[in-house]
Parts: structure tokens; sequence; C-alpha cells
């Protein structure tokens, strides 16, 4: 009769706990981090690779800058083929570490997601009769699927974006010093500004992704009691009522994953968009410096390279953002579960009774 009961609540569920904003989202982060701490060595060598690639990319803008002054300008043919190759080689072998670091990180993530999915079903299988009782197993099932699916992503995507994306912006930047100041200067006076938009966009949307995520939870759990509950409904004669309380749910998760998904889909055009107003900065100076004999060609060739170098890991960064997102706000729920502590629990001195033999009597 419970399933009955809970088909035409106003919810369409079970009491399902309320999820709003991630709660401790640094928290969230740092357990997961903790769970990758298994797979350490594994790790270490993906930000080996990682670092490796990324001082194998920062050579090839500035190669292209000397292949411009020294051969290209000078008409020197073999020597701009020898150069060539050798800037050949260098995407290729960088094409080969990044390839190889994308396969590692798939593993780490899944042995991480592994343990993650063992820990919250062993937990589930101590929790106490009440717990069950409040809450709807479509929630549950989209805890230890949706959300922990969330997370699989986010591990495989997101981690090495991060990382690189860290090395590479402080490497270009470092580059760039090098070769011109003054450019290097124009160049992050697009900074503020992606970080200002960013920052706008991200504090908004994180909050819708925690409340699809928790409305997800809310559909599963109300479908999976209609279905289980199907005869009692249509003996009583209320499908009409129980789609109508489908609908409702249906279309809050379709808002809230419409405000979610709409607001960060803002991040990358914003992203691009600021990029190329940065680009036409460093040709427009780069030209004015060429013309009065302050730099080369080759400079500002290379300069150029730098810069979309520079912005992509920014651009990553926002884009990543909604797979970050949904990430924390799906691991939180996890380990809610985890962190739920059974209301009956064995003494300290509690022993396992094996092979009962006995008769009951009244």
């Amino acid at each position: 009769m419970r399933n009955f009961q809970g088909q035409f609540a106003n919810k369409g569920g079970r009491n399902t706990p309320k999820m709003g904003k991630a709660k401790n989202a640094q928290g969230t982060v740092m357990r997961i981090w903790n769970y990758m701490g298994y797979q350490k060595a594994a790790l270490m060598f993906v930000i080996f690779l990682v670092v490796v690639t990324t001082l194998l990319g920062l050579l090839g803008p500035y190669f292209m800058g000397v292949i411009i002054d020294q051969y290209i300008v000078p008409k020197d043919l073999s020597g701009t083929a020898r150069m060539c190759m050798l800037l050949i080689a260098i995407y290729g072998v960088t094409v080969l570490l990044t390839w190889l670091q994308t396969f590692v990180m798939i593993n780490v993530a899944l042995k991480t997601i592994q343990k993650i999915r063992q820990d919250i079903f062993e937990k589930i299988q101590t929790l106490s009769l009440r717990f069950f009782d409040v809450r709807s197993q479509g929630d549950l099932m989209s805890r230890v699927t949706n959300d922990i699916d969330n997370l699989n992503q986010a591990l495989t995507q997101s981690v090495v974006q991060i990382i690189s994306s860290a090395l590479t912006f402080i490497g270009v930047t470092i580059a760039m010093f090098a070769l011109n100041w003054i450019l290097a200067i124009v160049t992050l006076i697009t900074v503020p500004i992606m970080f200002y938009v960013t920052k706008k966009l991200v504090a908004y949307s994180g909050k819708n992704f925690a409340k699809r995520q928790k409305d997800l939870g809310e559909l599963n759990g109300f479908i999976e009691e209609a279905i289980t509950g199907a005869d009692v409904t249509t003996l009583y004669g209320k499908e009409k009522e129980t789609v109508q309380n489908f609908n409702k749910i249906n279309e809050q998760l379709r808002v809230s994953a419409t405000k979610a998904d709409t607001f960060s889909a803002f991040i990358f055009p914003s992203m691009n968009f600021i990029n190329n107003l940065g680009m036409g900065l460093v040709i427009g100076t780069g030209s004015v410096m060429v013309l009065n004999g302050m730099t080369t060609v080759g400079v500002i060739a290379a300069f150029i390279n730098y810069s979309r170098q520079f912005s992509r890991p920014l651009s990553q960064f926002a884009t990543l953002m909604n797979t970050i997102q949904a990430a924390v706000a799906g691991g939180e729920r996890v380990f809610e579960i985890m962190d739920e502590v059974p209301e009956i629990q064995n003494k300290k001195d509690a022993f396992v009774v094996q092979n009962l033999q006995g008769h009951v009597t009244h």
C-alpha cells in the first residue's frame, strides 16, 4: 500500500530529501581526490606526461617564429625543410604522448569509480529499514548510477585538462614575456574580462546543476514507484492523476536542466569572443611594432600562436565547468549516502553466530 500512497503524493514519490545548492563543494572535491589517491602511481605518471606534452606544445610556436625569421625571409629552402621536419616530429610525439596520457587517465578514472561504486553499494547494505522507508528507490538508483556516471565523465575528461590548462597558462605566460614584454601585456588585458564573465556564468549555472540532479532523482523515484504500483493505480482508477503528477515532475526537471545547460552554453561563445578580441589587439599592436622596427614578423607569428594557447586553457576550463559542476553535485549526493549512520549498530564485542539450530516454541 506504500507504493500506492507514494504515487499520489504531491511530489509523486516517497519523501525525497531536499537537495539544493552544493553544501560543501570543496569537501566533495577533496573526497574524490582522496579516492583517486588509490591510483597514485598511475596518476603521477599522467601528470608527468602532461608536463612533457605541455613543454612540447610550447616549442611549436617558438620554432615557427624561428623558421620565418631565419629561414623563410632569407629564402633558405633547405633550412626551412629541416626545421619543418623537426616541427612535424615535435607535433607527432605530442600526439602519441597525449593518447598515452588519455589511456592511462581513463583507467585511473574507471578504477576510482569502481571503488566509489563498491563503497556506496556496501554502505547501502548496512543502512536501517527506516532509511529506505523515507527515500525513493528511484532516487537511490539515480545516485548509484547517474550521479556516479557524472563523476566518471568528470574524472575522464576534466582532470588531465585542468592540469594541462594550468601548466600551459603558466608556460605560455613565461614564453610571451621572454619574446616581447609589450605584446605580453597586451595579451594579458583580456584575462580579467575572462575571469569576470566565467565567474558570473558559473555562479549562476552551478545552482541549477545541483537542482537538476535532485529533480532527476525525484523523477526516477516517481517512475520506479509508478511502474511497481501500476496494478494498484489501475485498480483505483488513478491513471489520470498519476500522469498529471508525472508531467509536473518532468516539467520541473526540464526547467532546471534548461537553466543549467543554457547558462553553461554561454561560456564557450563568450570566451571565444574575448579570445578573438585579444587576438585583434595582438595583431594590431604587433603590426605597428613591425612597421617601426621594434620586432620581427616571426615574433608576431609566434605570438599569435602563443596568444591562442594562452586563451585556450581559460576557454577549456570555462567549458569544462558544466561537467565539473554536475560531477560535484552528483558526488555530494553520493557521499551523502555514504555518510548515513545506521540506526542499529553492532556492539564492539559482537560476534557472528553461524549454523543456528533449534526450534521455535510459544
